[in-house]
């Protein structure tokens, strides 16, 4: 089947947009003067100089080697070499690598401020990877338009996204300030954050394809019916679901009605701002939050 609907031109237009991103992002990080003549600085360079001229594989193989100059995953260094070889391999458009190197990251910096920034890093991997691919079986192929069952996983990816981003919230908030400037590389690190988990709380994951349902950017505030759904065990939630073709439009997402949600009195909860952040709270209640 050839996927040419409205809604894969806006997520690849969105795609290439988030990834020119990245780029901007890694070119703008420079290694100190100082240290340009370490090893780990000078492979670094030759890195930048593949990635500049599109050598893909040629570059993440060249950060991999400048990482392995150092042996602490917490030096700002390695950092840089992880964030060049997950962007390569956005490139060579393999999503499981560089998913996986984000997750070694932060499995390696445990207990310090790189590992919250890594869930953060992860969280908008998450966001940011194809949300279509073809199952077989238990394999999902993503990316890929196929000989399979072909379905979006936008609602598994927007949950592994939201997990991310909160966990990087108690990591930060948990993190002793041991210094005026760890205290506000801290504090920068919570205000990007929520601005990015707000945004994907927002980005209607939970409910289906982020760009199906004809809905504006502000459902969360004023659909008093998403509320329900929000916060009701009654909707079952899969990790993958086929697309649902329809005459001018494309795939379209089948909302389940649920209606105004009751409290243990059986009257109407109306919409309301929580005191406290928590991740058993809907989408909607924890926007409001931050």
């Amino acid at each position: 089947m050839t996927f040419t609907s409205l809604s894969r031109h806006v997520a690849w237009a969105a795609w290439f947009s988030i990834l020119s991103l990245v780029h901007g992002s890694l070119a703008a990080t420079a290694i100190p003067a100082t240290d340009t003549n370490t090893p780990t600085s000078v492979a670094l360079q030759k890195a930048g100089k593949l990635f500049e001229e599109q050598n893909w594989a040629e570059a993440r193989a060249a950060y991999d080697n400048a990482r392995s100059f150092e042996t602490n995953w917490s030096a700002p260094p390695v950092r840089l070499t992880v964030e060049g070889a997950v962007a390569c391999s956005l490139k060579l458009q393999l999503w499981d690598d560089a998913l996986s190197r984000a997750e070694e990251f932060v499995q390696r910096t445990k207990g310090t401020l790189e590992e919250a920034v890594g869930e953060r890093f992860l969280g908008g991997l998450y966001l940011t990877i194809p949300h279509h691919g073809t199952k077989r079986g238990a394999t999902f192929l993503r990316g890929q338009w196929t000989q399979g069952v072909q379905v979006y996983s936008w609602r598994k990816d927007s949950r592994e996204a939201i997990r991310h981003y909160e966990r990087a919230r108690d990591l930060l908030r948990a993190l002793p300030a041991k210094s005026d400037d760890l205290k506000k590389l801290v504090n920068d690190e919570r205000i990007g954050l929520d601005f990015d988990l707000a945004t994907a709380l927002s980005s209607s994951g939970q409910y289906g394809s982020q760009y199906g349902g004809g809905r504006g950017p502000f459902w969360w505030w004023w659909d008093s019916g998403l509320e329900a759904e929000e916060d009701s065990e009654a909707v079952e939630e899969a990790d993958y679901e086929e697309p649902r073709w329809a005459w001018g439009w494309g795939g379209q997402d089948q909302q389940t009605p649920v209606g105004i949600p009751l409290g243990p009195d059986g009257k109407p909860q109306f919409v309301g701002t929580p005191t406290n952040y928590s991740a058993q709270l809907g989408n909607g209640p924890k926007i409001r939050f931050l």
